[in-house]
């Protein structure tokens, strides 16, 4: 989503040019903040906050600007400062491509590295400013319903993985419990390394903002490898690290010697632990941050008095300083018993374990006082909903066998990273459930909100699998006779023809139950429907969806269940199944994403052929990773009373 500041003079989407102290680059606003820009900058995809007084609107610069200048330095703006003699023909490409879609008109015949290179505004450029996950220009509708179908591109990225758009909802009710946290933040060991490689990096001198991430880069590789080496083959799954993929090549490639290896990662910009990281170990005070820092060229931090000491317990490992030595110098192949000792010196599993290690983190994890106003509420609230978790002998939950829980299926889309939690969603439902059925419970009242959440959610997403996995790949599937036909094949025919009002009776079934047969699959339209039937009839909810009404889903759904009581089940279901295909539609626009489905009032149609079925289950509520933290720290009750 992109976001808008009140009173920012710049657009979600919007091109701008941004200076720093060494160069000029240009790249697109992801959203806009009291204090400047986040900028993506398109020749690396990382995204960097700026101060609105280094940032001009790509159109006002060119206004200014009335001038040539060489194609050389326009790409050089453009790719991440990379400037050649002889220009690349498939970047060179791309880059007026991106022109042209930004409304920038040039010299396209100029192609010469040295030729000067001319660009003005398209002012008959049409330009919507939709605050699209992609930021794509796009016609707005009133001008696009006078225009011919065949003028408007129908083309678009493949699918999303949340076809109804619930991920934001869910995303923000799981800030509310454990603040700081996201699925990638699962383990204690990064608290303490990047300190220690900021504080680092930041000390070297006469090198560019890039060239400081790629020696963070560098020494994160190096450090998945030594760790790797380490554990070896046998022990590769007990210590887990952002580049976990990559463990495995990582062995077979190593000899007697082992080299710095060139990627773990895919865009380890975006998706290394520099980047999944630095917002907890903000929310921890950890660091702040700095922008004049990030004004000088360096990264935008400043370590807190705690990141100091936490740094200082990375720099004490036996292997630190040798691994920047290597990774600074010449990284020539290491012996691997060399690099298996540095990898033993600094391991994640044992790096937290002491008691002065673990005081360190839990103060600022949950014992936050003088610190920033955020750090310290973030850290209240942790505390407060760990101490619930602890009561409710939860805290050491374990990955289990129950069908109910097997999988958390939507992942963030934001980023793709190796790591993210699309596997097992266990602790997240089984900790859900519990407070679900447990009002009374110490903390409970946090948690029933996320419960509800959920539970609509994969009732509503198993009514939208149901008629998924029921449309056929070819021709089209008349909406009318698939709800007769699926009320036929029923084994309780009492439920469909009874009211909503009153359909609760009949289903036998508790909430959990339902959740297990969901996250099998089994007759998913039918327990979807039981399922929000028995969420929306319990008198104790409703103050709870009250809370609600204001996400999406409640908005969906209250529509049919609430202000419709007296139509049965089998005449809500086709009402639903349009209101669900309009949601669709909006969230697929909003993500400038290709539909699944697509329905014309009558029948429905796949627009998009998918080669795995859906699956069902929680969004993620970082409790996996909350669990490999206490793990790593090997928390106990008593750690959660401050002496």
């Amino acid at each position: 989503m992109i976001v808008k500041a009140v009173n920012s003079p710049f657009e979600g989407g919007e091109l701008v040019r941004c200076r720093e102290m060494e160069r000029s680059w240009v790249g697109v606003v992801v959203k806009t903040t009291v204090a400047g820009l986040v900028v993506k900058e398109f020749g690396s995809n990382r995204r960097q906050a700026v101060p609105a007084s280094r940032a001009v609107p790509f159109s006002k610069f060119l206004e200014r600007l009335r001038r040539a200048r060489k194609l050389k330095t326009v790409y050089a703006e453009f790719f991440g400062g990379a400037v050649f003699e002889r220009m690349p023909q498939q970047r060179l490409r791309a880059l007026f491509r991106l022109l042209r879609a930004y409304g920038i008109q040039f010299d396209d015949w100029r192609t010469g590295a040295n030729d000067y290179f001319r660009m003005w505004a398209n002012r008959a450029h049409l330009v919507c400013r939709k605050p699209t996950r992609s930021a794509s220009a796009s016609l707005p509708e009133e001008v696009a319903q006078w225009l011919p179908k065949w003028l408007i591109a129908e083309e678009r990225p493949a699918s999303s993985r949340d076809p109804l758009g619930l991920q934001a909802g869910a995303g923000k009710l799981a800030d509310g419990l454990l603040p700081g946290l996201t699925v990638f933040t699962s383990r204690v060991g990064y608290f303490f390394f990047l300190p220690w490689v900021v504080r680092y990096v930041n000390a070297l001198l006469g090198i560019s903002a890039a060239e400081r991430r790629e020696t963070i880069n560098r020494i994160e590789r190096a450090l998945v490898l030594c760790e790797t080496l380490h554990h070896g083959e046998e022990g590769l799954r007990h210590c887990y690290h952002q580049g976990q993929r990559s463990k495995t090549g990582l062995l077979a490639q190593a000899a007697a010697t082992a080299s710095l290896p060139d990627r773990i990662l895919k865009n380890q910009n975006n998706t290394g632990c520099y980047n999944l990281y630095r917002n907890a170990l903000l929310s921890c005070g950890v660091w702040c941050e700095d922008d004049e820092a990030g004004a000088r060229g360096l990264l935008p931090y400043r370590l807190s008095v705690r990141g100091e000491q936490m740094a200082q317990v990375f720099d004490r490992c036996e292997g630190a300083q040798a691994l920047l030595r290597w990774t600074a110098g010449n990284t020539r192949p290491r012996p691997v018993g060399e690099l298996r000792g540095w990898g033993r010196s600094f391991c994640f599993c044992d790096l937290a374990k002491g008691l002065k290690q673990r005081v360190q983190f839990l103060e600022g994890f949950i014992f936050a006082q003088d610190d920033a106003p955020n750090v310290v509420i973030d850290s209240a609230v942790r505390r407060k909903n760990l101490d619930a978790l602890a009561a409710a002998r939860l805290l050491h939950l374990r990955p289990s066998e129950d069908n109910a829980s097997r999988r958390a299926v939507i992942a963030d889309e934001e980023m793709d990273a190796d790591g993210a939690e699309t596997a097992d969603g266990s602790e997240n439902v089984g900790v859900l459930l519990y407070f679900y059925t447990h009002r009374s419970a110490p903390g409970a009242n946090s948690f029933v909100p996320a419960a509800v959440y959920e539970l609509l959610g994969l009732a509503v997403n198993g009514i939208w699998k149901g008629l998924l996995d029921d449309v056929p790949a070819r021709g089209r599937l008349g909406v009318t006779d698939w709800v007769v036909s699926t009320a036929g094949r029923s084994s309780i025919p009492d439920f469909w023809r009874t009211p909503l009002r009153a359909a609760a009776a009949k289903v036998r079934a508790t909430e959990r139950m339902l959740v297990g047969r969901l996250s099998e699959g089994e007759a998913p339209v039918q327990n979807g429907l039981m399922l929000a039937v028995k969420v929306f009839s319990r008198r104790e909810n409703h103050s709870v969806l009250n809370e609600l009404a204001s996400t999406e889903l409640q908005e969906l759904l209250s529509a049919t269940f609430e202000l419709k009581p007296d139509q049965t089940v089998q005449e809500t279901l086709p009402v639903l199944v349009w209101q669900l295909l309009e949601r669709h539609r909006i969230v697929s626009e909003r993500k400038c994403k290709q539909q699944w489905l697509q329905g014309d009032g009558h029948d429905v149609w796949r627009t998009e052929e998918r080669e795995t079925p859906m699956a069902l289950g929680f969004h993620s509520y970082r409790m996996p990773q909350l669990m490999s933290l206490a793990r790593d720290l090997q928390l106990e009750r008593s750690d959660l009373r401050r002496a």
